[in-house]
Protein backbone atom coordinates (compact mmCIF):
# COMPACT_ATOMS: atom_id res chain seq x y z
CA UNK A 1 0.00 0.00 0.00
CA UNK A 2 1.00 3.77 -0.80
CA UNK A 3 0.49 6.29 1.37
CA UNK A 4 1.29 9.85 -0.12
CA UNK A 5 1.30 12.13 2.78
CA UNK A 6 2.70 15.97 1.84
CA UNK A 7 5.96 15.44 0.59
CA UNK A 8 6.45 12.23 1.78
CA UNK A 9 5.52 9.13 -0.08
CA UNK A 10 5.13 5.72 2.26
CA UNK A 11 5.05 1.94 1.17
CA UNK A 12 3.14 -0.03 3.96
CA UNK A 13 2.66 -3.84 3.81
CA UNK A 14 -0.65 -4.82 2.08
CA UNK A 15 -1.93 -6.64 4.74
CA UNK A 16 -4.55 -4.91 6.65
CA UNK A 17 -4.13 -3.78 10.12
CA UNK A 18 -6.40 -1.44 12.81
CA UNK A 19 -4.08 1.42 11.14
CA UNK A 20 -5.85 1.00 7.86
CA UNK A 21 -8.71 3.22 8.52
CA UNK A 22 -6.19 6.13 9.04
CA UNK A 23 -3.57 5.09 6.37
CA UNK A 24 -6.10 4.76 3.39
CA UNK A 25 -8.13 8.15 4.09
CA UNK A 26 -4.68 10.10 4.08
CA UNK A 27 -3.54 8.66 0.22
CA UNK A 28 -3.36 12.12 -1.93
CA UNK A 29 -0.41 13.23 -4.03
CA UNK A 30 2.05 15.75 -3.69
CA UNK A 31 4.52 17.20 -6.32
CA UNK A 32 7.67 17.40 -3.96
CA UNK A 33 7.76 13.76 -2.93
CA UNK A 34 10.29 11.73 -0.64
CA UNK A 35 10.53 7.72 -1.09
CA UNK A 36 9.97 6.51 2.60
CA UNK A 37 9.43 2.96 3.88
CA UNK A 38 7.54 1.37 6.77
CA UNK A 39 7.47 -1.65 8.01
CA UNK A 40 4.49 -3.19 10.35
CA UNK A 41 5.28 -5.76 12.80
CA UNK A 42 2.11 -6.55 15.08
CA UNK A 43 2.85 -8.28 18.35
CA UNK A 44 0.62 -10.65 19.82
CA UNK A 45 -1.71 -9.32 22.85
CA UNK A 46 -4.15 -6.32 23.54
CA UNK A 47 -3.41 -2.81 24.17
CA UNK A 48 -5.41 0.02 25.75
CA UNK A 49 -7.22 1.47 22.12
CA UNK A 50 -6.88 5.20 23.37
CA UNK A 51 -4.67 7.19 20.99
CA UNK A 52 -1.94 9.04 22.77
CA UNK A 53 1.13 11.67 22.82
CA UNK A 54 4.19 9.54 22.50
CA UNK A 55 7.06 10.00 24.46
CA UNK A 56 9.46 10.55 22.09
CA UNK A 57 13.53 10.61 22.05
CA UNK A 58 16.39 11.48 19.71
CA UNK A 59 20.14 9.72 19.28
CA UNK A 60 21.22 12.13 16.70
CA UNK A 61 20.15 9.85 13.71
CA UNK A 62 16.65 8.66 14.60
CA UNK A 63 13.53 9.00 16.62
CA UNK A 64 12.51 6.97 18.89
CA UNK A 65 8.39 7.10 19.51
CA UNK A 66 6.46 5.44 22.26
CA UNK A 67 3.04 5.10 22.71
CA UNK A 68 0.70 2.02 25.11
CA UNK A 69 -0.08 0.84 21.50
CA UNK A 70 2.89 0.76 19.51
CA UNK A 71 6.29 2.40 19.63
CA UNK A 72 8.60 3.45 16.15
CA UNK A 73 12.03 3.88 15.13
CA UNK A 74 12.07 6.67 12.63
CA UNK A 75 15.57 7.86 10.35
CA UNK A 76 15.23 9.81 7.84
CA UNK A 77 14.70 7.23 5.34
CA UNK A 78 12.41 4.60 6.87
CA UNK A 79 10.35 4.11 9.77
CA UNK A 80 9.73 0.44 12.09
CA UNK A 81 6.47 0.55 14.02
CA UNK A 82 5.82 -2.60 16.23
CA UNK A 83 2.24 -1.99 17.54
CA UNK A 84 0.22 -4.51 19.60
CA UNK A 85 -3.16 -5.38 18.67
CA UNK A 86 -5.46 -3.06 20.05
CA UNK A 87 -8.44 -3.99 22.40
CA UNK A 88 -10.67 -1.90 19.60
CA UNK A 89 -9.04 -0.70 16.39
CA UNK A 90 -9.97 2.84 15.34
CA UNK A 91 -9.58 5.79 13.23
CA UNK A 92 -7.91 7.75 15.66
CA UNK A 93 -5.28 5.24 16.96
CA UNK A 94 -4.15 5.16 13.11
CA UNK A 95 -4.44 9.10 12.92
CA UNK A 96 -1.96 9.66 15.56
CA UNK A 97 0.55 7.17 14.47
CA UNK A 98 0.62 8.85 11.07
CA UNK A 99 0.46 12.17 12.54
CA UNK A 100 3.52 11.44 14.82
CA UNK A 101 5.50 9.47 11.73
CA UNK A 102 4.90 13.04 9.89
CA UNK A 103 6.13 15.34 13.20
CA UNK A 104 9.38 13.05 13.49
CA UNK A 105 9.87 13.11 9.28
CA UNK A 106 9.21 17.18 9.57
CA UNK A 107 12.11 17.29 12.53
CA UNK A 108 14.42 15.39 10.36
CA UNK A 109 14.20 17.38 7.48
CA UNK A 110 14.79 20.42 9.20
CA UNK A 111 11.45 21.76 9.82
CA UNK A 112 8.94 22.18 12.69
CA UNK A 113 4.75 22.75 13.74
CA UNK A 114 3.65 26.20 14.16
CA UNK A 115 0.75 27.77 15.37
CA UNK A 116 0.26 29.91 13.05
CA UNK A 117 -2.24 30.21 9.80
CA UNK A 118 -0.33 30.97 6.35
CA UNK A 119 -1.25 33.42 3.55
CA UNK A 120 0.42 33.93 0.02
CA UNK A 121 0.52 37.63 0.54
CA UNK A 122 2.27 38.05 -2.90
CA UNK A 123 2.21 35.58 -5.39
CA UNK A 124 4.69 32.69 -4.41
CA UNK A 125 5.28 34.64 -1.36
CA UNK A 126 3.54 33.35 2.16
CA UNK A 127 3.65 34.66 5.56
CA UNK A 128 2.79 32.73 8.59
CA UNK A 129 0.48 34.43 11.14
CA UNK A 130 1.39 33.35 14.58
CA UNK A 131 -0.29 33.46 17.58
CA UNK A 132 -1.90 31.43 20.98
CA UNK A 133 -5.54 29.82 20.56
CA UNK A 134 -8.00 32.76 20.40
CA UNK A 135 -5.53 35.52 19.01
CA UNK A 136 -7.23 35.66 15.39
CA UNK A 137 -4.95 33.35 13.18
CA UNK A 138 -8.05 31.65 12.04
CA UNK A 139 -9.70 34.99 11.44
CA UNK A 140 -7.64 36.85 9.60
CA UNK A 141 -7.00 33.90 6.97
CA UNK A 142 -11.04 33.79 6.74
CA UNK A 143 -10.67 37.18 6.02
CA UNK A 144 -8.52 37.55 3.31
CA UNK A 145 -9.61 34.29 1.48
CA UNK A 146 -11.74 35.51 -0.73
CA UNK A 147 -8.93 37.64 -2.70
CA UNK A 148 -5.84 35.55 -1.55
CA UNK A 149 -4.97 31.26 -1.00
CA UNK A 150 -4.74 30.61 2.22
CA UNK A 151 -2.27 27.93 3.05
CA UNK A 152 -3.48 26.64 6.38
CA UNK A 153 -5.90 28.20 8.99
CA UNK A 154 -5.15 27.10 12.41
CA UNK A 155 -1.37 24.99 12.40
CA UNK A 156 1.54 25.03 9.86
CA UNK A 157 3.84 22.75 8.76
CA UNK A 158 6.88 24.11 7.85
CA UNK A 159 9.97 22.63 5.71
CA UNK A 160 13.00 23.40 4.16
CA UNK A 161 14.02 22.45 0.70
CA UNK A 162 15.74 24.05 -2.11
CA UNK A 163 17.35 26.70 0.11
CA UNK A 164 13.66 28.26 0.83
CA UNK A 165 10.75 26.92 3.12
CA UNK A 166 7.54 25.36 2.60
CA UNK A 167 4.53 25.70 4.78
CA UNK A 168 1.51 23.01 4.53
CA UNK A 169 -1.12 21.97 6.89
CA UNK A 170 -1.41 20.46 10.23
CA UNK A 171 0.12 17.38 10.48
CA UNK A 172 -2.61 15.19 9.86
CA UNK A 173 -3.50 16.45 6.61
CA UNK A 174 0.20 17.82 5.85
CA UNK A 175 0.51 18.79 1.77
CA UNK A 176 2.99 21.29 0.62
CA UNK A 177 1.15 24.56 -0.35
CA UNK A 178 3.49 27.07 -0.97
CA UNK A 179 6.75 28.93 -0.27
CA UNK A 180 6.43 31.36 2.86
CA UNK A 181 8.84 34.23 3.44
CA UNK A 182 8.62 35.28 7.24
CA UNK A 183 6.04 35.40 10.08
CA UNK A 184 3.89 37.87 11.99
CA UNK A 185 3.24 37.89 15.22
CA UNK A 186 -0.31 38.79 16.04
CA UNK A 187 -1.61 40.88 18.61
CA UNK A 188 -4.73 42.74 18.51
CA UNK A 189 -5.19 46.04 18.20
CA UNK A 190 -7.26 49.41 17.10
CA UNK A 191 -5.22 49.41 14.19
CA UNK A 192 -3.82 47.20 11.54
CA UNK A 193 0.09 47.92 11.54
CA UNK A 194 3.40 45.98 12.04
CA UNK A 195 6.52 46.62 14.27
CA UNK A 196 9.71 44.54 12.24
CA UNK A 197 11.50 42.73 14.48
CA UNK A 198 15.37 41.34 14.56
CA UNK A 199 16.35 37.67 13.94
CA UNK A 200 16.48 37.24 17.14
CA UNK A 201 13.21 37.94 18.19
CA UNK A 202 11.67 36.72 15.75
CA UNK A 203 13.16 33.25 17.09
CA UNK A 204 12.36 34.18 20.58
CA UNK A 205 8.81 34.27 19.52
CA UNK A 206 8.95 31.10 17.24
CA UNK A 207 9.66 29.41 20.55
CA UNK A 208 6.91 30.45 22.27
CA UNK A 209 4.64 29.62 19.24
CA UNK A 210 6.38 26.04 18.21
CA UNK A 211 4.66 23.21 18.70
CA UNK A 212 6.78 20.64 20.60
CA UNK A 213 5.83 16.99 21.37
CA UNK A 214 7.44 15.94 25.36
CA UNK A 215 11.04 14.41 25.11
CA UNK A 216 14.42 14.44 26.17
CA UNK A 217 17.03 17.42 25.67
CA UNK A 218 18.40 16.29 22.38
CA UNK A 219 14.95 16.09 20.58
CA UNK A 220 14.48 19.75 22.28
CA UNK A 221 17.62 21.15 20.75
CA UNK A 222 16.77 19.65 17.23
CA UNK A 223 13.33 21.21 17.20
CA UNK A 224 15.50 25.39 18.61
CA UNK A 225 17.71 24.07 16.08
CA UNK A 226 15.20 24.10 13.03
CA UNK A 227 13.86 27.01 14.23
CA UNK A 228 17.01 28.97 14.82
CA UNK A 229 17.51 27.98 10.62
CA UNK A 230 14.05 29.63 9.69
CA UNK A 231 14.51 32.72 11.73
CA UNK A 232 18.33 33.26 9.52
CA UNK A 233 16.81 33.58 6.57
CA UNK A 234 13.03 34.83 7.42
CA UNK A 235 11.41 38.11 8.17
CA UNK A 236 9.53 38.90 11.33
CA UNK A 237 7.23 41.54 12.81
CA UNK A 238 4.91 42.04 15.43
CA UNK A 239 1.18 43.10 13.72
CA UNK A 240 -1.72 44.71 15.45
CA UNK A 241 -4.79 43.71 13.90
CA UNK A 242 -8.15 45.18 13.84
CA UNK A 243 -10.41 43.80 11.37
CA UNK A 244 -12.13 47.63 10.63
CA UNK A 245 -9.19 48.50 8.20
CA UNK A 246 -7.66 45.10 7.29
CA UNK A 247 -6.89 44.35 3.66
CA UNK A 248 -4.93 42.60 1.61
CA UNK A 249 -3.08 46.06 -0.01
CA UNK A 250 -2.80 46.73 3.49
CA UNK A 251 -0.95 43.69 4.77
CA UNK A 252 1.50 44.10 1.67
CA UNK A 253 2.39 47.50 1.99
CA UNK A 254 3.21 47.05 6.09
CA UNK A 255 4.68 43.56 6.12
CA UNK A 256 8.67 44.09 6.39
Amino acid sequence: MLLAFGPYYWEFPANESPFGYALDRFKTQSARSRQRSVSLFEHAGTAPHEPAVPEASFDGEAIALKTPSWTAHVTRTDAQVHWTTPNSPNYQLGLGLVTSLGMAWTLLDGGFLLHASAVEIFPEKGWLFSGQSGVGKSTLADSLSPVVRVLTDDQAVVVPEDNRWFVGSSMARFDVQGPVEGAAFLERGTSTRATPLNSKMGFQRLTRNAILWPGDAPLRSLVLSNLHAFAKSASFCSLEVSLDDLTLPKLQEILP
